[in-house]
């Protein structure tokens, strides 16, 4: 039988006010872990394109959020934790609120150029693609591999459903991004 480890976004989200150090039998100093380093995050507008991020591994996430600039701030976290399970940081994507910015799938390309789309809480259609596709299946168009993914309500809290999408967007992030 295969066992399949959770990613510490999962299993932050799990246990929330859990948290265990175990001491590996070297000193303290030895133990201590340094943050990868990171890109400095930017802000960026090109001709009505406003986004969050540097786009360094051409990863695009397209949210639709009316409370904030780019996503509210229990939003943002769990979307960096996503993205540190993955091995990236948001110097590595191009974080869109549709809400503040045009958004069509031809500015996308134009101005992003992503190898990888995620839409957040929304159909295809709605940046302009012209087919559907079910959450959480890849879908690879115009050089681009697109993700659906439910809105982020959907990945709040400890229920038994919550835990069941966090379970269903780790298995096809790794799909996605050969992880």
């Amino acid at each position: 039988m295969k066992t399949e480890q959770l990613p510490p976004f999962v299993l932050a989200e799990l246990y929330p006010h859990s948290l265990v150090i175990v001491n590996t039998g070297g000193s303290p100093a030895e133990s201590v872990v340094e943050a990868p380093k990171r890109l400095p995050v930017t802000e960026k507008e090109n001709k009505g394109l406003h986004f969050l991020g540097n786009n360094a591994k051409k990863i695009c996430i397209v949210v639709e959020d009316h409370s904030a600039v780019f996503l509210s701030d229990s939003d943002l976290q769990f979307l960096t934790n996503v993205l540190s399970a993955c091995k990236l940081n948001m110097g590595d994507i191009a974080l869109i609120n549709r809400v503040h910015s045009t958004v069509d799938i031809e500015l996308i390309k134009k101005e992003v150029n992503p190898s990888y789309c995620l839409l957040f809480g929304m159909d295809t259609d709605t940046i302009g693609l012209p087919f559907k596709i079910p959450f959480y299946q890849q879908q690879s168009y115009a050089n681009c591999q697109f993700l659906v993914i439910p809105d982020f309500p959907k990945f709040s809290g400890n229920t038994e459903e919550a835990k069941l999408e966090k379970t269903k967007l780790w298995v096809s992030l790794k799909k996605l991004l050969n992880i």
